[in-house]
């Protein structure tokens, strides 16, 4: 339809006061269970549903909201009669907005098919070309209905070899992938499909959804997540579904070429060092015969990431899509009056919604979001309460029920939060504050928490069973997550949590607020708006397309410091302030030792980007090692390994190598030869990344070794527990677990595999050159080891079929083989039966889920 034409329809006044009216009734609809009065509203419905079937044909996001609004409010709401919900229903079949209509049919607010009969046949015969319009079939004959998004993406997808796609949170981006993997590997026209995600926790939700698309598909495809050529079986076809750091471990031993690379959360190419380790990754894996597909959240500049690749075939995508509604809240305290809080909807003329009042006074800033949230929240599931550190997480959880006491809730007698509850007791601690909160349908949520713990706490919440969920920003970069409400204060992101989120990740964590299929609609609310301090971006008001600015492009902008970084050295004291600056050194040194095009066109060819290339070139031409040592160690600067490999060789001269060995992690005096080798670390390559003093380094290398032994994380905070008493120090328990978790996963899976990796690569070629490359046979799989937290083979059989680290220890506890692979493991437990034995009932039953992935009864 013709856009001034649908710009005249929203312009109109007759428009904006009805649809006013709809929408002031349809938002208040969601504070029917507090004092907020739902006012009576007149408007014509008939006159909406009919400005709804013109506007819906626009490519404006705003617009398309607002017609799905007036449908969505139509087709949920028990006041109109079959005519006005036909049409509303025959709209969102326009959109492809059929999930919508499924819900409506499972909430019984309109029927099955029943009208059919009484509309004409013109009408029937129309519904029936739309539905054939964004119907997409597959080569096996399976068919299913698309949105507008996902049908221009498999449009686009076919005549494109290169493609950069971008939509809305909730238009299905996911699901369309699956779909498309699944089609490709039926036509048989791939054989290696990669699957980049940002986070571990996306490896674990991506390749379970790949799981369910292909199976029964008799395909003879295997999906791969560990980066080690042990665990990549001879299949015809193979998807790998990896991180950027679990790329270059697998691309640093094998040689592996890709038909097909898919970029999930592309956005992520912004983001500090792990954006130039993306786009390095990225790199490395595609070459001219690759096709690429990006997708990212909303972008106005998906065609940016297309100047990465030379590609003749090349298109972008963005199709608005409105899949369902979301309404953005500002509430705030009333002036002298503590517990009164007004509600304000922000759109494009805001609504004053009411005031509610308070049961307590929030004299804290953690109790003002948590009393709030309970307050709107407590006759719903779905509530997400966004908190910036883990420990602000546990109060706010702690607020929430305590309140739930103050009501006169009891704890809840559920057969699955009392599994969560045991695995919490034997694999993290018999005080772990969850423990109480789950038994209120409470849970909090951050990154370093066990991975099968993490996924029961994001499985009870999608069924509704855990109502309130406190969780910092790793569950919104972690998987995909949707609920009804979110309330959130002042937000922030990172380790430290002191940066203040941008626009795009806020919006990002917005679009999360409406379960679409599950959800009419969903609800954000914005905590004390008015204080700059707490967002100092500005109020949230407004959605818009952010631009995608890659880290490479912004460090490269960032020159002179970055020139001057190198000609002073690369200083090891400036070295952890200048993290992006050595990520950006080791991509440039891609590019030149490996003639990578890619990288080097990526650099652009002005004076500046010449001038960094020049110095990085005179590093090298000043560096004795080969030039795969620095490929293979992104993010440490060459110069740094270099002055490593002079020690080394020093050592060698005085036929001292053997001391500088690292320890296989089951040898005597493992934690002591460790220290020594972290000390080393600290001195040349990274200051201070095992502890500022040779205790803290101590404690460090006892968790690294234990992580590698596959110790549990309970006993690991046991010993830690132990520890503290022998030399009396005080502590309290929950921060003591936080402490742990964190070092687990800020050091023995980050910076030990980083550096001990680097490390022993250097001294791999210092005994290579003096014949002694037997000494440290043990050392080709540490960093394998430390990303997984197991040593042995076995442990990590298990694991490749699935299974998370907690249940792969207590299962392995009852096999004496520790060498068995992949098939091997599956046979072994197609023939034991475990169900009998003692092991808690979550891993029980995840051991079933995986086993009946792989068709085995």
């Amino acid at each position: 339809m013709n856009n001034k034409i649908i710009k005249s329809i929203i312009d109109s006044d007759s428009f904006k006061q009805h649809y006013k009216a709809l929408l002031t009734k349809n938002i208040k609809s969601q504070f029917s269970h507090t004092s907020v009065e739902i006012d009576k509203h007149s408007f014509d419905v008939r006159y909406l549903l009919r400005c709804a079937d013109m506007i819906s044909m626009s490519d404006d996001q705003e617009i398309l909201d607002k017609a799905l609004r007036i449908c969505q409010h139509t087709i949920s709401s028990n006041e109109y009669n079959s005519k006005f919900k036909e049409k509303a229903e025959y709209i969102l079949k326009k959109n492809g907005n059929y999930p919508l209509i499924e819900l409506a049919r499972k909430k019984k607010t309109i029927t099955s098919q029943s009208s059919t009969n009484k509309r004409s046949i013109g009408e029937v015969l129309l519904t029936k070309r739309m539905e054939n319009v964004f119907s997409i079939s597959l080569i096996n004959e399976e068919s299913f209905k698309a949105n507008k998004f996902q049908l221009s993406f498999w449009e686009k997808a076919e005549d494109n070899e290169v493609l950069s796609v971008s939509a809305p949170t909730a238009a299905g981006k996911s699901f369309i992938f699956c779909l498309y993997i699944l089609n490709m590997l039926l036509e048989g026209s791939v054989e290696n499909i990669l699957y980049l995600v940002p986070t571990r926790a996306l490896v674990t939700q991506v390749s379970e959804d790949l799981e369910i698309t292909l199976k029964n598909k008799g395909l003879d495809v295997s999906i791969i997540t560990l980066p080690n050529k042990d665990f990549i079986d001879d299949s015809r076809q193979k998807i790998f579904v990896l991180t950027q750091e679990r790329l270059h471990f697998l691309l640093n031993d094998n040689n592996y070429s890709f038909d097909f690379i898919f970029i999930d959360e592309a956005h992520k190419l912004s983001d500090s060092y792990r954006g130039i380790l993306l786009q390095h990754a990225i790199m490395r894996a595609s070459s001219n015969k690759t096709r690429v597909i990006y997708a990212s959240p909303f972008s106005k500049n998906p065609e940016k990431l297309l100047s990465l690749h030379k590609n003749q075939a090349k298109s972008s995508v963005y199709t608005p899509v409105a899949t369902v509604n979301q309404n953005l809240f500002w509430v705030s305290q009333v002036p002298k009056v503590p517990k009164n809080w007004y509600i304000e909807h922000i759109s494009d003329e805001n609504i004053k919604v009411g005031v509610i009042n308070l049961t307590s006074t929030p004299n804290t800033q953690i109790k003002r979001l948590s009393f709030v949230a309970y307050s709107l929240g407590k006759s719903y599931s779905g509530n997400l309460v966004y908190v910036n550190i883990p420990s602000d997480a546990e109060k706010a959880c702690g607020i929430i029920v305590d309140q739930m006491k103050e009501d006169g809730l009891k704890p809840k007698s559920s057969p699955h939060l009392n599994d969560l509850i045991e695995l919490c007791e034997k694999t993290i601690h018999k005080d772990f504050l969850l423990i109480e909160y789950l038994k209120y349908g409470v849970a909090f949520h951050y990154g370093n928490i066990p991975q099968i713990i993490r996924n029961k706490i994001e499985s009870l919440f999608k069924s509704g069973e855990i109502a309130f969920l406190a969780c910092t920003s790793t569950l919104v970069e972690g998987v995909n997550l949707s609920c009804r409400n979110i309330f959130v204060r002042g937000p922030k992101k990172g380790r430290s949590a002191n940066k203040p989120m941008t626009s795009e990740d806020f919006w990002n964590l917005a679009g999360r607020a409406g379960r679409w299929g599950q959800e009419f609609q969903g609800n954000i609310f914005c905590l004390d708006v008015n204080n700059e301090t707490l967002w100092p971006n500005g109020k949230p008001e407004k959605r818009i397309p952010y631009i995608i600015t890659p880290s490479v492009d912004k460090q490269l902008n960032n020159s002179d410091n970055l020139i001057n970084y190198i000609k002073n050295g690369t200083p090891r004291n400036e070295s952890i302030n200048n993290i992006d600056f050595e990520y950006l050194i080791s991509y440039v040194i891609e590019g030149l030792t490996s003639n990578n095009e890619s990288i080097l066109n990526s650099l652009g060819h002005s004076p500046t980007s010449s001038e960094i290339i020049l110095e990085i070139n005179n590093i090298l031409e000043d560096c004795e090692l080969p030039s795969e040592i620095f490929q293979k160690n992104a993010g440490i600067s060459p110069i740094a390994v270099e002055e490593l490999y002079r020690y080394f060789k020093n050592k060698a001269k005085n036929n001292d190598l053997e001391s500088l060995i690292p320890p296989h992690p089951s040898s005597e005096n493992a934690v002591i030869d460790l220290t020594k080798v972290l000390s080393r670390i600290n001195k040349y390559l990274s200051p201070n990344s095992f502890g500022f003093k040779p205790q803290a380094t101590f404690v460090l290398s006892l968790l690294i070794i234990k992580w590698m032994n596959g110790h549990t994380v309970a006993r690991i905070i046991s010993d830690r527990e132990k520890y503290n008493k022998s030399k009396g120090q005080a502590y309290k328990i929950s921060t003591l677990i936080r402490n742990v978790l964190d070092d687990i996963e800020n050091i023995a899976r980050f910076r030990a595999p980083k550096y001990l990796a680097c490390y022993n690569d250097v001294l791999l070629y210092v005994l290579k050159t003096q014949n002694q490359s037997h000494l440290a046979d043990h050392l080709r799989d540490v960093q394998l080891s430390l990303e997984f937290g197991v040593n042995i083979k076995t442990q990590l059989s298990l694991i490749s079929l699935g299974l998370s680290r907690t249940s792969a220890i207590e299962i392995s506890e009852f096999m004496s083989n520790s060498d068995l692979n992949k098939v091997e493991v599956l046979n072994w437990l197609l023939a034991n039966n475990l169900s009998k034995k003692d092991m808690p009932n979550l891993v029980r039953i995840e051991l079933e889920e995986v086993l009946s992935r792989y068709q085995i009864p």
